[in-house]
């Protein structure tokens, strides 16, 4: 496993970039048509949102 050290700063610039990404993310997987696309979309919104869980420990 990978361990990243972060200052408290640099890991809420993170959050806030990561809560942004996701928001975005959301609003793609309401758009897509092709299940396909959505699947991928939906692993990656899983991705970030295990990142965020994580930042927030």
């Amino acid at each position: 496993m990978l361990t990243l050290e972060l200052t408290p700063e640099d890991a809420e610039e993170l959050r806030f970039v990561l809560e942004n990404c996701f928001a975005e993310l959301r609003m793609e997987i309401e758009r897509t048509e092709s299940g396909a696309f959505r699947a991928k979309l939906q692993e990656r919104e899983k991705l970030l949102k295990r990142l965020l869980d994580d930042l927030s420990k």
